[in-house]
Parts: structure tokens; C-alpha cells; sequence
């Protein structure tokens, strides 16, 4: 049984209320700038993203500026490091919320129900009529709220679906929280993984090392590289006469037109600085495993040619063979059964700590309850009682996964192979869902759609994480991290509905369907429930067949890892090669495995530790170089 100190270390140094309060000050800036930059212009990234942006820029700053004016005005006045981590945390764990990714996405989704609405498409006659009302704002203001510039907020109408979002998304990241406080001991002090993009982080606040990161001549050097491609690609973009240095979609391999070679489509190589940062940071195994995998998938579409006789490869999203998303899916729950069974000793001790009153006791309680929550909310808003339960479950399960393969992997930006109904449909087939549950399913489709909301989650974990690294008080961080959420929840909220009438959404670049994938999917969401209802389907046999496949190589990975010292391919490779997104990221992690690959061999450990600034540097300049470039963007809409 884990002792009741177990989860605070004794040495913990305490949370201070200064660090508290700066954070929840940084939380204001950080939505102010998300509604400006991300919604507003469309102009970059803020908060959002992995790693965010702001929250390093912000932290570079006041190690570079405002740490050494400090100290030399008030001494006893400087941010110590558990203070800086614990603002950075905060910073990180709301940042998503005000982003596109989350409120700016919810709220146009709920009023695309009725300003999308056309006689043409009869979503009226449809589906109108299996709307809770306290969920969606009335026909007049969702209409306003797309197409009438400089519009009043009708208060009196969003007011109650505001409300209930805002709780259903509370609920949500509390059941996360509680979730983290859980298994976050296990994966940081028993299975030691990596957490790659705390890095950065950590290495910038270390000032107990001998030779600090900042002072490093060699992270210098690393940040300059992408920071100097970056301008000399501003420059060409204002002035095409400079010459650029292309570093995005190099054409190596044009796809042939010959079979079944034209199964291996197009190859292209992608420079992507902050991933082979990452790559380089991670162990050898998961980079290779990327790959590799990548390739395989080549392979099989080179097969699936060949039975075919199809022109060219089958498309990611069909559940024929090769079913790669599908395959996908099947991979992340076997990663989900995986990492529940080999963590089943840490269970244990969670379920003896909580009945015997233990530190683990109100992390369990408060999970166990979020969740129930979670599903009344999503049954009173429409689901029947087993289908609220089972989509409750696949989207925390989605969630835990995801989270996993960014602590382990660095992969932020990967997506999940298939979104929450895509695997309930695929499994159940939507004959068997009534049309209300189905109307509820496609309305809370901005939730799962995308990184979405289920980015928080591991955002909290890496909090955790430098907690545990800088050795202060874990519990008393997730409280801040929690507080930061609930204050960014209230800030965008109302913040950015206002910002939408300002504007009209259907005005913005945010809003346009041929820009933004947030105007497209609110529009697909309901298309898509309209034809659920005039063409129901059953389940789909491909598709079950090609999940059971992932699954069960999943399974037979990690076994090999278990069984085999030199075993090298991991599941999590298998499964982000079999997501959207790697056809890009492949040949950072190439990259970033070559050259550890080589160190290593050439000259072990100490040459690795002796490249590692010059990564650290290329993860800073490369955030670096997008955030000049999203300042060049703003600058450009007002001139």
C-alpha cells in the first residue's frame, strides 16, 4: 500500500500564492492575445499548439530580461524556479481554451445549427426539432451571429447554452485532472517517459547545472538556424525577389503512374526544426518506429494496388484495405490496453490508498463523479442513458491515449485515426443510434473533432512533470492549473462571442470554409448527422476488421518489446504512422534519429549531451521564427 505521503515529496517546496497570482495575470494576457492573433486575424498560434508559443516567449523573456533587472533592483524580489514553472504550467494548461481549437470552435458550432440551415438541406425538418434549447442560441441571434457585422449580443438567448457548455467543459477537464493526479506517478517515476516537450522548459529555468542552457554558445547557434530561414522566408513573402529557403513539401519522389507503383504516391521531405528537436530528445525506438511504419504503410498501399487495380492508393479515410486510419484506431485501444495492463500494479496501489483514506482517495472519488456527470450532461442533453456511457468512454480513452503518445512521443500535433462517432458508427453503425442521440453526438462534435479539448489533458500531465522535476508540490499545481482553466473559460467565452458579432464569423478567415477548417467542419457536422438520418448504415465489417487488425499488431509490438531486448519498432510509432500527419512529420523524426544514431555510436553518451543545447536550441528558434512571422502577419492585416 502506497504510504499516504506518497504523492508529495517530502523535500516539496510549496506553491507560492506570488506564482498563483502572476500566472492568473499571464492567463488574462494570454486570452487577449489568442482573441486578437488566433481568432481575430487568423494569424498564428498563441496558446494553442504543442509546444505553445506564448508561454515560451514568455518565459524566454523574463530569463533574458527580466530575471537580470530584477536582480539587480531586488534581490530577494526574483521568481525562483518552482514560481516560473508553475506560471509556465498554468500558461500551458489553459492556453488551448482561447484558442481556435476549443471556445472558438464551440461557438460557432452551436449557432451553425440554425444559420446553416437552408431549405435546400432541410436540417430543419430533420433535426431541428431534436435540439435542446438550453443548448443551442435561438434562430435570430445564431444568424446575427454569422452574417451582421457589428451585431449586439443577445445575452438574453446565449446565456443559457453558454452556461451549459462552459459546465459540461469544466466537468470535462476536472475528470482530467483527477485522471493525471492518478496516473501521473506511474508514468513519471516508474516508467520514466520522456515528457519531450517539458524540456525546453526545464532547461531554461535550470540554473543548478554547471553550465546553464542559456549561457550554452551551442543553443545559440541552433536558435539562430531557424530563426534566420524564417526571416529570409518573411522577407521573400513581402518581397518575392528575395529568394526563399524552402524547407516545407521538397518533392523527392513524385508519385509514379505506373502499377502498382503509383501506390506509393508522392514522397516528400519536410524540414521541421522544433520536431527534430523533439526526435532528437525521444528514444531511438519511437523516432525509428515512426518511420519505419510510415514506409510500411507505403508498402501496403503498394498491395492494395495490386488486388485492386486502382489507379492510384486507397484513400486514408476508406475502410478497404489497407484501412490505415482504421488500422489507426485499432492501435490507439491496443495502447490503451496496454498501458492499462502493465500499469495494473499502480491500480492496485491506487484502489488501497483511496479505501484506506490515502492520497489517492479524493483523486478517484473526483474522477469517478466527473464522469458520472459527464454522462447525466450528455443524456440530458439528449443521448439515451448506454449511448451517453459508451461515448463518455471512448472519448476519455481517446484522451488518455492521445495524452500518453504526447508525454512519450512529443507528437502534440497528432490527431486521433478516427474521431469519437467515426469509431462508435464504424463499430455500431448508425441504424442503431436514434436520431436524438445522433443530433447530440454531432452537436458536441467540436469537442473531439481535431486536437480539440483533448489537448488539456496532457498538458496537465506535463505540469505534473516539472513539478515532480523541480521538486514542488504537485497537488497545490494542479489547483493553480485548474484555477487558470476555469479563469480562461470565463475570459473567452463571452470574449470571443462578442468578437464574432463584432465581425460576423462568416466574414472572418476563421469562418470561411475554404480557409478554416473551423467554419468547414461546423457546417460537415450536421451535413453529415443529416445524411445519418436520410441513409442510416450498419456496421461496417471492413472497418471492424481493419480495427481488430491494429489492435491486435499493437498487441503483438508490444509483446515483441517485452519479450526481445533488441525488439526496436513501438506501438505508439505504429499507430501515429497510421494517423494523419506523418506523411509530413516522417522526416523530422528520420532526422532527428539519424543524427542521435550516429552520435551515439560514433561517440556514446557524451557527444549526445554534447549536441543537446544545439536541439534545445532548434525547438526555441523555431517557435521563435513563427511567432516573428505571426507579428509580421498582424502587422500586414492593418497596413
Amino acid at each position: 500500500m502506497e504510504p499516504r505521503s506518497r504523492l508529495r515529496a517530502p523535500d516539496a517546496r510549496p506553491v507560492t500564492a506570488r506564482a498563483i497570482v502572476i500566472g492568473l495575470g499571464a492567463v488574462c494576457l494570454l486570452a487577449a492575445l489568442s482573441l486578437f492573433v488566433e481568432i481575430g486575424l487568423s494569424a498564428g498560434s498563441v496558446g494553442s499548439g504543442a509546444p505553445a508559443p506564448a508561454p515560451l516567449y514568455l518565459l524566454l523573456a523574463w530569463m533574458l530580461v527580466g530575471a537580470p533587472i530584477l536582480r539587480r533592483l531586488a534581490s530577494r524580489g526574483s521568481l525562483r524556479r518552482g514560481e516560473l514553472l508553475t506560471i509556465y504550467a498554468m500558461l500551458v494548461a489553459a492556453g488551448t481554451i482561447p484558442s481556435h481549437e476549443v471556445v472558438g470552435f464551440m461557438l460557432p458550432h452551436m449557432a451553425s445549427v440554425h444559420y446553416n440551415a437552408t431549405p435546400e438541406n432541410e436540417w430543419s425538418a430533420l433535426f431541428h426539432h431534436y435540439l435542446r434549447p438550453w443548448l443551442f442560441p435561438a434562430a435570430g441571434p445564431s444568424v446575427e451571429f454569422a452574417d451582421r457585422e457589428g451585431s449586439a449580443v443577445a445575452w438574453g438567448t446565449w446565456g443559457r447554452p453558454l452556461v451549459a457548455w462552459s459546465v459540461y467543459l469544466l466537468a470535462l477537464f476536472f475528470v482530467m485532472l483527477c485522471a493525471n493526479a492518478i496516473v501521473s506517478r506511474q508514468w513519471i517515476r516508474r516508467e520514466r517517459l520522456t515528457f519531450p516537450l517539458t524540456t525546453i522548459a526545464l532547461q531554461l529555468t535550470d540554473d543548478a547545472t554547471p553550465r546553464p542552457l542559456l549561457r550554452a554558445p551551442r543553443f545559440w547557434i541552433g536558435a539562430a538556424i531557424p530563426v534566420a530561414v524564417g526571416l529570409v522566408n518573411i522577407g521573400h513573402g513581402i518581397v518575392p525577389s528575395i529568394p526563399a529557403v524552402p524547407l516545407r513539401q521538397l518533392m523527392i519522389w513524385n508519385q509514379p503512374t505506373v502499377s502498382p507503383w503509383s501506390g506509393v504516391g508522392s514522397l516528400q521531405w519536410d524540414v521541421i526544426p522544433w520536431l527534430v528537436g523533439v526526435a532528437f530528445i525521444v528514444p531511438i525506438d519511437i523516432s525509428l518506429s515512426c518511420w519505419v511504419f510510415h514506409f510500411i504503410t507505403r508498402a501496403e498501399n503498394v498491395v492494395a494496388v495490386v488486388r485492386t487495380g486502382a489507379s492510384g492508393p486507397p484513400s486514408v479515410y476508406s475502410p478497404v484495405f489497407p484501412a490505415l486510419f482504421y488500422q489507426g484506431m485499432g492501435a490507439l485501444l491496443g495502447m490503451f490496453a496496454i498501458v492499462t495492463w502493465t500499469g495494473r500494479g499502480h491500480w492496485r496501489r491506487v484502489w488501497l490508498s483511496a479505501t484506506d483514506g490515502g492520497e489517492y482517495r479524493w483523486p478517484l472519488i473526483g474522477m469517478v463523479v466527473g464522469l458520472g456527470f459527464a454522462c447525466v450532461w450528455c443524456a440530458a442533453a439528449g443521448m439515451s442513458p448506454f449511448v451517453a456511457v459508451a461515448f463518455v468512454a471512448v472519448y476519455m480513452a481517446v484522451a488518455f491515449v492521445m495524452g500518453r503518445v504526447r508525454v512519450e512521443t512529443g507528437l502534440g500535433i497528432l490527431l486521433s485515426p478516427l474521431i469519437v462517432s467515426e469509431l462508435m458508427y464504424t463499430v455500431g453503425g448508425t441504424a442503431s443510434f436514434s436520431r436524438r442521440s445522433l443530433t447530440t453526438i454531432a452537436s458536441l462534435r467540436w469537442s473531439y473533432f481535431a486536437k480539440g479539448t483533448m489537448g488539456v489533458m496532457p498538458a496537465q500531465l506535463e505540469g505534473m512533470k516539472m513539478a515532480d522535476a523541480a521538486r514542488f508540490d504537485a497537488r497545490r499545481l494542479a489547483k493553480a492549473m485548474y484555477a487558470a482553466i476555469v479563469l480562461a473559460i470565463l475570459l473567452a467565452v463571452p470574449l470571443t462571442l462578442m468578437l464574432y458579432h463584432d465581425k460576423s464569423f462568416n466574414a472572418m478567415r476563421i469562418g470561411d470554409r475554404t480557409q478554416h477548417y473551423i467554419g468547414s467542419q461546423s457546417y460537415w457536422a450536421y451535413q453529415n448527422l443529416a445524411g445519418y438520418i436520410t441513409t442510416p448504415s450498419g456496421p461496417s465489417a471492413p472497418g471492424i476488421t481493419a480495427i481488430v487488425c491494429g489492435f491486435v499488431t499493437s498487441l503483438g509490438l508490444a509483446a515483441g518489446r517485452f519479450r526481445y531486448a533488441w525488439w526496436s519498432l513501438h506501438p505508439a510509432g505504429y499507430m501515429a504512422a497510421n494517423s494523419w500527419g506523418m506523411h509530413v512529420y516522417w522526416s523530422s523524426f528520420f532526422t532527428g534519429w539519424l543524427v542521435k544514431t550516429a552520435l551515439l555510436r560514433s561517440g556514446g553518451f557524451r557527444a549526445y549531451r554534447g549536441a543537446f543545447p544545439w536541439f534545445m536550441g532548434l525547438i526555441m528558434g523555431d517557435v521563435l521564427a513563427h511567432g516573428v512571422a505571426s507579428v509580421v502577419r498582424c502587422i500586414q492585416d492593418f497596413l
